[in-house]
């Protein structure tokens, strides 16, 4: 695969294009990542690309970024992005960026007429075969469930990266999350789904939960109730837990708090979400 971007109606060579003065870097943007599979002789599957922007374009409008291109604009440069790659057969990460865009020093944002946002798209490979999750419930960092940022994919994730770290010290390589309630609302990069008694649960948005995609689709597909989730509802009760997220579908937690957990009671294809 070739290392060609899209930055702002151009083409460029990937890491061209950093820029110290925009304001991602005081968390002022959204993002969204989509997968994209590609067979041998077919042209590339865009996995729900019609979810996947309408949810750019909401929490763009949640931060009052403008995002001037439709879904049309946005899946054409998605597919010249492609080509422009000779992409191979695979699956791949479709990164879609949108920042308010270069301004002065300050934490206050130009005015809309004044913004020149910055619109990016590149790809990177990705695998079908994951780590199997060991995951520890977070406790050093909580997630702030008044926040409107919580509930969209803003650039504001360091209370997600603090998680990990704290995974990691303690041997695992992945973090559930509790929000200020102290309720479990998701993972560090993922939506949280248990099983009771053969029945789904998954916290509700109101959580402080991001609208994930393959959240969504899971919800349609399966009987899902969206209800709080307690500690010892994860710990004690749960006789299955799963993460998901748009790159790595439906994955079962194997190890939580360091203690090996059986397989869930209802089965659910890693990869449902793309049926």
């Amino acid at each position: 695969m070739k290392n060609i971007i899209f930055h702002n109606d151009q083409w460029l060579e990937n890491n061209a294009i950093f820029n110290v003065d925009d304001r991602a870097l005081r968390g002022d943007g959204v993002f969204d990542t989509m997968l994209i599979i590609k067979e041998e002789s077919t042209k590339p599957y865009f996995a729900h690309a019609d979810l996947h922007f309408d949810r750019l374009k909401n929490n763009a409008h949640h931060m009052e970024i403008p995002l001037k291109k439709n879904h049309d604009e946005l899946l054409n440069i998605a597919q010249q992005l492609c080509d422009k790659n000779n992409l191979k057969a695979g699956r791949y990460a479709l990164k879609t960026t949108l920042t308010r865009g270069m301004s002065n020093h300050g934490l206050m944002p130009p005015s809309n007429e004044e913004t020149q946002e910055t619109l990016t798209m590149h790809l990177t490979a990705t695998s079908e075969a994951f780590p199997d999750i060991n995951a520890i419930i977070a406790r050093r960092y909580k997630r702030n469930e008044y926040s409107p940022l919580s509930q969209i994919k803003s650039m504001n994730y360091g209370d997600n990266i603090l998680s990990l770290i704290e995974a990691r010290h303690k041997g695992a390589n992945e973090a559930l999350i509790q929000n200020i309630h102290g309720h479990i609302v998701c993972a560090s990069a993922g939506n949280i789904f248990v099983v009771i008694d053969n029945q789904l649960y998954t916290p509700p948005l109101s959580d402080g939960v991001l609208d994930g995609i393959t959240r969504k689709l899971l919800i349609r597909k399966y009987h899902v109730i969206e209800s709080s989730l307690t500690f010892d509802d994860v710990t004690n009760k749960a006789q299955g837990i799963f993460i998901t997220n748009s790159i790595k579908g439906c994955r079962p937690v194997r190890v939580l708090n360091g203690k090996a957990l059986n397989e869930p009671e209802i089965k659910i294809d890693p990869d449902f979400h793309l049926d």
